[in-house]
């Protein structure tokens, strides 16, 4: 999302892990929000795969340092 304001200026939404920052429309201002591809699907299989490929290293490594 990004806000154009009535002076020209531009703010655009920025995202960091755990924080976004928002930009908020004040009078005059235009909103822009962009069109998100309705033809694109999570893989359900291919990422709770992912993520038990993940958990599965960390045990192996917590289980290895813990027992050197």
């Amino acid at each position: 999302m990004s806000v154009k304001y009535a002076n020209g200026e531009v703010r655009t939404r920025k995202r960091a892990l755990l924080f976004s920052s928002d930009p908020r429309p004040g009078p005059g201002s235009e909103v822009f929000v962009p069109v998100r591809d309705s033809t694109e699907h999570t893989n359900y299989v291919q990422l709770f795969g992912s993520i038990a490929q993940i958990v599965a290293s960390a045990v192996t490594t917590i289980y290895v340092i813990k027992h050197l």
